[in-house]
């Protein structure tokens, strides 16, 4: 019976996702201005010269050793330190921590203040032109594809990061969800990731509509796990180990869109 119940909820709730499903968000032309302000990693990095190297078998005592001076992160050109973090053997695990209790852990908070204690990516918020190697480099990776899974969802949670989100204009905080929109377009993946760009975006804008739907109480919202189980946190979203507990993807997409749309009027 209760298996009954929560399958009928299910289609209750994308029946009702689905009178959304026509809301124009991302055009031709928005996307095109997309790829003339930033062009791609290429176009705007080239081929990275100033990157750390690593090596090919990376083992446990290279993990041990490795360490960057500051001098040697101060001198990197901003391409350079981003190449250097992604490119790190340990991004293949992705952003989130493997070890740890699914339920117990909050996922977006822990890698905040990894954002928030990491050299080299304080080194990146701290750079002018942050913000448009960041938007070339996730352009390229919706583009042009990335064979590592792992990396790619780096990039996302540190474009999703509070230290990256304080950073973009209006403007640009609209042409990364349009970015992240796109990214989901083109996996046709319930990938977590992208979307907790759209989370952090209408947050850090006090979205009305998404953050009420987002404190709703009760099991079935689409921000609470079946149990109840979860760490709550600001405007009622909860987390688990590997980002915020978000049980129905369509509805944040759903507010994304809505929310792109209200500003186009």
């Amino acid at each position: 019976m209760k298996k009954l119940l929560y399958i009928s909820y299910l289609a209750l709730v994308f029946a009702g996702c689905s009178q959304d499903d026509d809301l124009s968000s991302v055009t031709r032309d928005d996307w095109n201005a997309i790829k003339s302000r930033y062009g791609t990693y290429q176009q705007r990095c080239g081929s990275v010269s100033d990157g750390i190297q690593y090596p090919a078998n990376w083992t446990i005592k290279d993990a041990e050793a490795f360490v960057v001076s500051d001098e040697t992160i101060r001198s990197m050109s901003t391409c350079g330190l981003l190449d250097t973090y992604l490119t790190h053997p340990e991004r293949v695990l992705g952003p989130w921590c493997e070890v740890c209790s699914y339920s117990l852990h909050p996922g977006v908070t822990e890698f905040n203040n990894m954002v928030n204690n990491d050299k080299i990516l304080k080194e990146i918020f701290g750079r002018n032109n942050c913000v448009e190697v960041l938007a070339s480099r996730y352009l390229s990776m919706i583009e042009q594809g990335e064979e590592v899974i792992g990396r790619k969802k780096c990039l996302e949670m540190i474009i999703a990061s509070d230290a990256c989100i304080s950073l973009l204009k209006e403007e640009e905080r609209v042409q990364f969800m349009m970015m992240a929109l796109k990214m989901m377009n083109r996996e046709k993946k319930l990938l977590k990731e992208p979307r907790h760009i759209l989370v952090a975006i209408m947050k850090a804008g006090n979205y009305t509509p998404f953050l009420t739907e987002a404190s709703k109480d009760g099991k079935y919202s689409a921000f609470k796990t079946e149990d109840g189980v979860g760490d709550p946190q600001r405007n009622g979203l909860s987390e688990n180990t590997w980002g915020y507990d978000i049980c129905v993807y369509d509805v944040v997409e759903k507010y994304a869109k809505r929310f792109l749309n209200d500003l186009k009027r």
